[in-house]
């Protein structure tokens, strides 16, 4: 009760973590070692954390893939660091390798508990009713959301960074960006900084709409001292957070801050002949054009299909039903922002989001055309949180045109079906086929 206070949750908000909680943790123990994608090489970064005490560099022949020629120690480790720390806690009661394993993918199970907990109050912010579980059940009973939440990944901290940002922009707007707001959204965009090289359109976005906010408020007086001030707060604690990573790489890698070219020589130094990046042609370099990759070789096919849910290797997929029925409320909630765009006058906040959904769909393009071809909807998770956003207050503007009850019999039944999609994909769909 005195934590339940504290958190400042209701009884029904505990019930669904607590539920939540459980659900993705039956996910994480049904799942097969290597069940997610790259799990292997994910795991051996937290396992060389583990065992020797220190972090890798990316090219350290311990942890490189024979196979690829390079490791997930290039790209941003924090997750791995954490996974690490409760290894070696958990492993003074059971040092099996398998518990090691859960206790190295039970960070991704608590990210995707803490995420739903912002998203939450987030909800609580902008919804209210029916619509406020609409948006929360959407997002975190997602089926693709759930599988991400079972195993070693970035993806899981990048969706709950992400969650932050969002909540501390609102929290910003409210309170004119007091200070202390300022503080946590910096450490909000460091923790961003430090997941996933697909998050970091969301943070180009957040420096706009802070902008944005700020410029057109009738509030806020001098307004070059006000930004100036709270621009500095906020990359000071962003480099508190993140800061040692990018210096270290920069040390690590020659000036490669980013450790992207580092992984390339790497890769192209030790990976098999045939996985060498310069024997494998581009999408680009093999003279296909964006559309042919969009629509002839499916690419938004497969990103959406798997935005929406496909397990293991991109190999266990949902229902054709399943993807079917989300594009109801997908076309319900385009339909009401088109209507909420022509009627109402505070467009900033929701533009951002619109604009934050297509930086994470044109940097996943960019990558599938420039670098590798991955037509996977993880890629673009960044967006999960803002486009959930877009499409319940799209709904909720459509249901200002028919009666209350219609309204809320309408969202109970897109929950309900929401929350059995869920469990049927997981115990008729992946266990089925897994087991």
């Amino acid at each position: 009760m005195q934590i339940r206070n504290k958190l400042n949750l209701d009884k029904n908000e505990c019930i669904y973590l607590i539920l939540l909680f459980l659900f993705l943790f039956f996910w994480m123990v049904a799942l097969p070692y290597n069940d997610g994608p790259d799990e292997a090489m994910r795991y051996d970064i937290p396992k060389f954390i583990y065992n020797y005490g220190y972090l890798p560099r990316g090219d350290d022949p311990r942890i490189i893939n024979e196979i690829w020629g390079n490791s997930y120690a290039f790209a941003p480790i924090l997750t791995y660091i954490i996974s690490a720390f409760f290894m070696k806690i958990g492993s003074f009661f059971n040092d099996s390798s398998v518990m090691l394993l859960y206790y190295a993918r039970f960070v991704s199970v608590i990210f995707s508990c803490l995420s739903a907990f912002v998203i939450l109050k987030i909800s609580d912010m902008i919804f209210s009713g029916v619509l406020k579980w609409l948006f929360v059940i959407l997002v975190t009973f997602l089926p693709q959301f759930q599988f991400i939440s079972a195993y070693v990944n970035c993806d899981a901290i990048a969706v709950f960074s992400v969650s932050l940002i969002i909540y501390f922009l609102i929290k910003g707007h409210q309170d004119r960006w007091k200070y202390k707001t300022c503080i946590y959204l910096g450490m909000s965009i460091g923790i961003c900084l430090l997941s996933y090289y697909n998050t970091y359109g969301v943070i180009l976005i957040t420096v706009f709409y802070c902008l944005m906010d700020v410029i057109t408020s009738k509030d806020i007086s001098n307004k070059i001292m006000f930004i100036s001030k709270r621009f500095l707060i906020v990359f000071i604690f962003a480099f508190l957070i993140a800061g040692w990573w990018f210096i270290r790489n920069f040390i690590l890698y020659d000036g490669d801050i980013l450790g992207r070219n580092a992984a390339f020589q790497c890769a192209e130094k030790y990976a098999l002949p045939e996985y060498k990046p310069s024997v494998k042609q581009t999408i680009q370099q093999q003279n296909i054009s964006i559309s042919e990759m969009l629509f002839s070789m499916g690419w938004i096919e497969s990103t959406y299909k798997s935005f929406i849910g496909t397990f293991s290797y991109m190999s266990i997929w949902l229902t054709n039903f399943i993807y079917n029925f989300y594009t109801i409320p997908l076309f319900l909630g385009f339909v009401g922002m088109i209507r909420y765009f022509v009627k109402e006058k505070n467009k900033l906040f929701y533009f951002s989001l619109i604009l934050m959904c297509f930086m994470s769909i044109g940097i996943s393009i960019y990558y599938s055309f420039t670098s590798d071809y991955q037509a996977q909807g993880r890629y673009c998770f960044a967006m999960l949180i803002p486009l959930g956003i877009l499409i319940v207050r799209g709904i909720g503007q459509l249901e200002l045109y028919i009666k209350d009850f219609q309204a809320k019999l309408i969202n109970i039944t897109l929950i309900c079906t929401f929350l059995l999609i869920s469990i049927y994909s997981l115990f008729s769909i992946y266990i089925q086929f897994r087991y």
